[in-house]
This record gives structure tokens, C-alpha cells and sequence, in this order.
């Protein structure tokens, strides 16, 4: 990649030298002057740039550049006292000088006076040394005193602007390029709010659709097992038809029980896919997921959660482990009470999920989804523990993510619920 640019700056500058040199060769030629008076000088000159120059403007080394810059001004030197129509040579050294020396504006003008100053000295040189040449005192003064003071003077203020242009067209490529990442960070906002629209969506079509339509089946289910039982009871048991009916029961109770799970599955899956809505705290999603839960399982969940947002990341962290850590109680726990708990904590919000259930045997907590939320939790940059001081002692699993993004408001009142710490030894509040 980096080659090409440096191959046209190669090019570039050699075409530029080599036709600088070939016309002002043409116009010393043209005057009819001894071809030995500045065919050398300028043979040197543009050998020095081939051998030194190139390199020189190409690297833009400060070691390269100076000793190129102080060469080419004793050979114009030495031109221009042989023959004082090579005097234009300097102009080829105005551009080099400050592509060489810029952002160093002080050097680059110091170079320049330095170039005009040795030239107007070489013309005064050559008329000393070809005094039969009748050059008044006004020509040598303009020659060797005006001149390059103008041109020093014109040489600076034009590299001044160009580098005024250049440091402008700098800014203005690295605000298209703030422009441009902040366009796609917009798209990639907007894409990602598209794809919580979609979930969204989703969770409400699985709930409108497939968990209706699995209610209404449990719902029939129960009433063909009403059914059955009352034909059981007006034929008193006996008869060809009672072993039938027993059989019918049992199959429809375990219907039932499969519906039951296909229902907890699929609310499940709804609670999953859907996340904290931009509307709506963290506060009011955890407290919402807790609602549901003691809704549909008949357990206690007492809460005291910080209200503020976390970082997007954070919060889905948190969303995430509490859908999993409630599933978890819900199906091996066999506990009455849950606490939970989200506050901040230094530079750490910390979430804290407990019950007082049957805990795990022998402190054991690799099992139940538990290595998929220390995955999750630690992909985002949290830390993960759970504790279980042993059997019927209850299960604490405890996320704690960096508020590095946290915009957080007010504490949230204190729950008159108790703290999870009688959760651990499953006595009664």
C-alpha cells in the first residue's frame, strides 16, 4: 500500500528537476556564452540531486535533507560565480527546501534566506572576478542585495501558505474522517436497534400465537381429564369401561405434564428474547422478569435494585444471568423465597440472586447453566461467582460488571424484604 505513493513522489520530484534543469540549460545556451562556463556547474547540480536530492525528498530524513540542502547551495554557488544566467537555479530549491524542512517553519525559512543570500553573494563574486563586463552599481546592488531579499521574502510567505493549505486539507481529511465513523457508529446503532425491534417483534408474536394456542390446549386437556373423572364416578368403577378410563386419564396426565413444559418453555424463550426496553430502567425490566416469575411459580422474589442505567452490555449481562439464574431455582431449587438484589458497589454494579432452597451437595456449582453465565459474564469483562454452603441451604450466584457507562440516578428505596443472608440458612423470616 505504502509503495505507490512513495513511487509518484519518486517520479514526481526527478521529472521536476530534470525539466527545471533542462530549460534553464536551453535559455544559458540560447545567450551564445562558453559552453565551459556553466555546462559543469550544472552537470554537478543535478548529479548531486540523483545521487543525494532523491533520496533526500523521498525519506525526508533531517540528516539527508541538510546535507543535500548545504551541497546544492555551494554548487549553485560555484554556478552562478562561473556564469551568472545560472542565477534561476535557486528556484528549484524554494519548493525542495520546504517540502524538506516543513512543519518546521523556522528551519524551512532559514534554508531559503540561505539559498537567496548565497546567490546574491555568487553575483556579486562573478562581477569581481569579470570586471570588463559593464555592470553599473545600481545592477549589482539589485542583483546581489534586492533581488534576494524579495525573493527570500516572496519564497517565505508562499511557503507559508502552502503549508497553510496543507495543514487545512490535514484537518479537513481527518473530519471526514470523524464524519465517516461516526456515520457508520449511527448505522451500526441503527442496525442494532433493528435488531431489537426484531426481537421484540418476535417475543410479541410468540407470545400472541404459540403461548396462547399451548394455554388453550392445557386448558382442553383439563377438561377432558374433568370429563373422564366424571364418567368414572357415574360408572363406579366397575364395568369393562373403568380400566379404559384409568388408561385415558393417564394419558391425558401426561399431556398435561408436556404441555406444562412446552408452556414454561416457550415463556421462557419470550423472556430471553426480549430486551430492556431504551423506555424503561434496568429497574423496571428486572423488577418486571421478578413479577412474572413469582406469578407463574408461586415464589416469593423480594428486590432492591439500583435505578440508574449500566452500560448496554452490562445490563444485558444482567438481564441474562437473572433469566437464567430464576430458571434454575424454578427447576431444581424447590425453594419458597428468592432475593435480589443490584447495586453499585465502588466502580462495580453487583447483582445478587438467592433462595433458600435445597442448595447443591457438597458446595458442587458447576452445574444447572452455570458455566454458560461464567462464559457470558466473563466474555464481557464481569466476573461471575456462586456459592452453596451445602444441602437445604440455599444456592447465591453473585455477576459483578464495571459502571464504566454508567448513567445512573437515584438509589432506589430500601425493599422491606429481608436480605438474602437468611436465604442461605433457609430459616423463616
Amino acid at each position: 500500500m505504502n509503495k505507490k505513493p512513495k513511487g509518484r513522489a519518486q517520479w514526481g520530484w526527478d521529472l521536476f528537476f530534470a525539466g527545471y534543469v533542462l530549460v534553464l540549460g536551453l535559455n544559458v545556451w540560447a545567450q551564445e556564452f562558453s559552453f565551459h562556463r556553466w555546462v559543469a556547474p550544472l552537470a554537478v547540480f543535478f548529479l548531486w540531486y540523483l545521487v543525494v536530492g532523491h533520496r533526500a525528498l523521498v525519506t525526508r530524513q533531517a540528516s539527508t535533507a541538510t546535507v543535500y540542502i548545504c551541497g546544492a547551495i555551494v554548487i549553485l554557488s560555484w554556478g552562478v560565480a562561473c556564469d551568472a544566467w545560472l542565477t534561476p537555479l535557486q528556484g528549484v530549491l524554494f519548493p525542495a527546501v520546504w517540502w524538506l524542512y516543513l512543519p518546521n517553519r523556522r528551519r524551512a525559512a532559514a534554508a531559503t534566506v540561505a539559498v537567496c543570500g548565497a546567490a546574491g553573494a555568487s553575483i556579486a563574486l562573478y562581477w569581481h572576478l569579470n570586471p570588463w563586463e559593464a555592470w553599473s552599481q545600481t545592477k549589482v546592488l539589485v542583483y546581489t542585495l534586492v533581488v534576494p531579499l524579495i525573493l527570500s521574502v516572496a519564497s517565505i510567505l508562499a511557503g507559508i501558505w502552502a503549508d497553510t493549505l496543507l495543514r487545512w486539507g490535514r484537518a479537513r481529511a481527518s473530519l471526514v474522517g470523524d464524519l465517516r465513523e461516526t456515520e457508520e457508529q449511527r448505522i451500526a446503532l441503527v442496525r442494532e436497534a433493528a435488531v431489537v425491534e426484531e426481537r421484540l417483534r418476535m417475543s410479541r408474536e410468540i407470545h400472541d400465537t404459540v403461548s396462547q394456542d399451548v394455554s388453550g390446549l392445557r386448558f382442553l386437556v383439563e377438561r377432558a381429564r374433568r370429563q373422564t373423572e366424571d364418567l368414572t364416578v357415574q360408572g363406579g368403577g366397575h364395568g369393562v369401561e373403568a380400566p379404559r378410563l384409568t388408561s385415558l386419564q393417564e394419558t391425558l396426565g401426561m399431556i398435561a405434564t408436556a404441555v406444562d413444559t412446552v408452556l414454561t418453555e416457550t415463556r421462557d424463550l419470550i423472556s430471553a428474547t426480549v430486551p430492556v426496553p431504551s423506555g424503561s430502567s434496568l429497574k423496571d425490566a428486572v423488577e418486571r422478569i421478578a413479577s412474572r416469575f413469582a406469578h407463574e411459580t408461586g415464589i416469593e422474589v423480594h428486590t432492591d435494585v439500583v435505578d440508574g442505567r449500566l452500560a448496554r452490555e452490562s445490563e444485558v449481562v444482567f438481564v441474562r444471568c437473572l433469566q437464567e439464574g430464576l430458571s434454575n431455582i424454578r427447576k431444581h431449587s424447590k425453594a419458597s423465597r428468592a432475593w435480589l438484589a443490584i447495586e453499585l458497589d465502588g466502580g462495580s454494579a453487583v447483582m445478587t440472586l438467592s433462595d433458600n432452597g435445597c442448595g447443591m451437595p457438597d458446595g458442587v456449582t458447576n452445574g444447572f447453566g452455570l458455566p454458560g453465565m461464567t462464559d457470558r459474564v466473563g466474555q464481557a469483562g464481569g466476573v461471575f461467582d456462586v456459592t452453596s454452603p451445602g444441602l437445604h441451604q440455599g444456592v447465591t450466584i453473585q455477576v459483578r460488571m464495571p459502571t464504566a457507562s454508567l448513567a445512573a440516578g437515584n438509589s432506589a428505596a430500601e425493599s422491606p424484604a429481608a436480605k438474602p443472608t437468611r436465604g442461605l440458612t433457609g430459616e423463616e423470616d
